[in-house]
């Protein structure tokens, strides 16, 4: 009389969404990673108990056939479990022992393997993408004309070597959270078009045409870069206004006190 085959139930931790992951396709992914992976081991092994019988399997002299393992989940229970079932391979007699437990561990690996598989694709899928960032060009006409009798110079909103220009960069660059901030100032061309006027008085002799474009933001950001640029232009526009009207005040302290070294000589 033949004897029954002992059938294993291996239970372990792996979601029933996720059990076709680890069986694959046709059953792929099971027969390569576990059934095959654990035959592959067994042949490796040094256990003087059983090693006659690793050593015929390991020369071809016995096959391991048949190994069947099904992977399963039970949910007549309050708490269902996954789990995997398989029965003993015949021809390894006691050797089975070896097997069982190598059978175990690669389940086990291989459903790790998954949760980790599933979890990454998670994590992907709840980052946002990024938006994509488009550049922004804005061309500003602006008069600046003559002043007191004196031009209003390109060089002013340059500085010493870009020092000035820099600045007003990183300003635009901090306070509308763009980036690769560029900046041209020119005088005016006839063929330019496209732009937007700042003042009333147009003259195409002394207007200036200010270039400003970056990375992100939108089309609506032209009031607030607008704002920006004026307060730009004011700023550099007194600073020599300011240095001019100190020379002129110094001037006419002199002048003062000249007249009044003639009016004592006068009454000498």
């Amino acid at each position: 009389m033949a004897s029954e085959m002992t059938v294993h139930n291996f239970r372990f931790n792996l979601d029933k969404s996720r059990i076709p992951l680890l069986v694959g396709k046709g059953g792929k992914n099971l027969f390569i990673k576990v059934i095959k992976a654990s035959i592959d081991e067994f042949k490796t092994l040094k256990e003087p108990t059983h090693q006659e019988k690793i050593d015929m399997v390991k020369n071809g002299d016995i096959m391991i056939k048949n190994l069947r393992i099904e992977i399963k989940h039970n949910d007549d229970v309050a708490e269902p479990f996954t789990y995997a079932t398989w029965s003993d391979v015949k021809v390894l007699e006691q050797a089975n022992i070896l097997l069982i437990h190598i059978i175990k561990k690669k389940i086990t690996e291989c459903a790790e393997s998954v949760d980790k598989y599933v979890e990454t694709k998670d994590m992907h899928k709840s980052k946002k993408p990024e938006a994509r960032k488009y550049k922004q060009v804005f061309n500003f006409r602006m008069n600046l004309g003559k002043d007191g009798g004196e031009d209003v110079q390109i060089g002013q909103f340059i500085g010493n070597g870009g020092e000035t220009i820099n600045e007003f960069k990183k300003k635009i660059a901090k306070e509308m959270n763009v980036e690769k901030v560029y900046i041209n100032i020119d005088d005016f061309d006839n063929d330019t078009f496209m732009y937007r006027v700042i003042g009333n008085v147009i003259s195409a002799e002394d207007d200036l045409m200010f270039k400003i474009s970056y990375i992100g933001g939108n089309r609506d950001d032209i009031l607030k870069v607008e704002k920006m640029l004026i307060d730009f232009v004011n700023e550099n526009c007194d600073n020599d206004s300011g240095s001019d009207s100190d020379n002129d005040s110094d001037n006419d302290s002199d002048n003062d006190s000249d007249k009044d070294n003639d009016s004592d000589k006068d009454e000498s």
